[in-house]
């Protein structure tokens, strides 16, 4: 597992059985993400940033993921970008995101979690 600084450790939503973003889901498709367990990924070219939750947020992500969808422990890069944008040119800022979302230049699914 990385232990770099560059690294911190957050709470990723996602639909449960596809593994695809549960935050960000532009009519399905444009900008929407399939994540890898043990694997980097980045937004798709265009798009970006990606979501997730702080370590210390894992009540945001729990409220947010309801009942239907899965959280997974992550590592994550921290973007520098203050909106997430879709290669339509459609853009979401943070007060339009669940509370406590965090931007994400990558992201790397660790373990799901029981909720």
């Amino acid at each position: 597992m990385d232990t770099s600084k560059k690294y911190k450790m957050g709470y990723k939503v996602v639909k449960r059985y596809t593994l695809k973003s549960a935050i960000i889901n532009f009519d399905g498709q444009i900008g929407t993400v399939r994540y890898k367990i043990n694997e980097w990924v980045k937004a798709r070219k265009g798009c970006g940033p990606l979501c997730v939750f702080s370590y210390n947020g894992i009540d945001n992500a729990k409220l947010f993921a309801g009942f239907s969808d899965s959280i997974y422990v992550c590592l994550y890069e921290q973007s520098e970008k203050s909106k997430v944008y879709t290669n339509d040119k459609r853009d979401v800022g943070l007060d339009g995101l669940p509370f406590g979302t965090i931007l994400a230049s990558k992201v790397k699914l660790i373990r799901r979690i029981n909720k």
